[in-house]
């Protein structure tokens, strides 16, 4: 991607851009598409939802959403046109999915980011690309709703709600995006923002009872509250985003829209993390909100502190600790990603 960046800047062609994202993007697909028995989420979808989807078993969406059930189709229609990927069954529905989830992410950066190729290294480097072969109807939905947040900034809602509604149709959880639209409407950083997720500590407890209470209407996602307080990494979770938060608070005080809401947007992962099992599908938030790195760290560039040394040093570091939690989190067995297998056996 940097070679084309260098290109873009001497022949100042979008279309160089464009070919960058598309020969970087195949990376991702091919990784991800191509493994086998890795990720919790493959042996699930190979032994029960896709079982079940192809024999009618949920033919109300109550299990698998719509537009998912649509691409596992989709999937056995190119397995009986093209044969088994690799000679696995199901392999071409695990491709479509890296697919989608590659497509809308670089969609996203293209649309967002005007550091292609910082945003491209933050997605390597993140925990979104590898998580997503865990978790994939949720990274489906939250790539399509990376690629809807411009329209946020251009205060266009009608595309942006259509945009949630596709989301929505891969994980019904998407819903929750809807109401993100209204971050517009924070116009300033604060230092409210700093205290909100210590508040949020202190009144776990409070938020657990409260959560339990909604959720009981839910009865298919009550068993989310509480499950997070002790699992993996909390603790390095509440670390990373705070430290992120602080370095946004200074950096983005006197700053862009964008900015002013991507500070809120790491606020509210601060606050997730720091509330802890009090919020259902807590550790599933915070990898949302995770997945925003991928443009707001390069917006410090964007930052009106005119030293660039000091600018790019920040985002230096910033990458780094973000590195760092990728890497002690698949180390601790997160989401059963490594040892990684592909579809020719072999393992990393």
């Amino acid at each position: 991607m940097g070679l084309f960046e260098l290109l873009y800047s001497i022949y100042n062609s979008i279309f160089l851009i464009k070919l960058g994202l598309i020969f970087s993007g195949l990376v991702p697909i091919m990784v991800a598409g191509l493994r086998v028995t890795t990720g919790t989420d493959y042996t699930v979808y190979s032994n029960y939802q896709i079982p079940l989807v192809l024999s009618g078993g949920d033919s109300h969406a109550q299990i698998v959403e719509p537009l998912y059930q649509l691409l596992i189709f989709l999937g056995i229609k190119l397995n009986n046109i093209l044969g088994p990927l690799g000679g696995i069954q199901y392999q071409w529905i695990f491709f479509l999915t890296s697919a989608v989830i590659v497509l809308f992410s670089f969609m996203g950066i293209y649309k967002l980011s005007r550091h292609y190729t910082l945003s491209v290294a933050i997605f390597f480097m993140s925990l979104f690309f590898f998580y997503s072969m865990n978790v994939m109807r949720d990274s489906i939905s939250m790539s399509i709703f990376f690629f809807s947040i411009s329209y946020i900034l251009s205060k266009k809602w009608k595309r942006y709600i259509f945009w949630c509604v596709v989301s929505a149709g891969f994980h019904y959880s998407a819903v929750i995006f809807i109401f993100v639209y209204f971050i517009k409407y924070f116009r300033k950083v604060r230092l409210i923002g700093l205290l909100l997720p210590i508040l949020s500590y202190i009144f776990s407890n409070t938020l657990s009872v409260i959560a339990s209470k909604v959720m009981e209407s839910f009865s298919s996602y009550s068993h989310y509250v509480g499950s997070d307080i002790f699992r993996y990494n909390a603790r390095s979770d509440m670390m990373v985003t705070y430290f992120i938060l602080i370095v946004f608070y200074f950096v983005f005080r006197e700053g862009s829209k964008e900015q002013v809401i991507f500070f809120w947007f790491q606020c509210f992962a601060s606050i997730v993390a720091f509330a802890g099992g009090a919020i259902p599908m807590a550790q599933r938030i915070e990898y949302y909100f995770f997945f925003i790195l991928i443009f707001s760290i390069p917006q410090i560039l964007n930052s009106s502190i005119k030293n660039r040394f000091y600018k790019a040093v920040l985002v230096a570091i910033l990458v780094l600790v973000c590195s760092l939690y990728t890497y002690n989190s698949l180390s601790q067995g997160r989401g059963e990603l490594l040892p990684y297998k592909n579809i020719r056996g072999q393992i990393f």
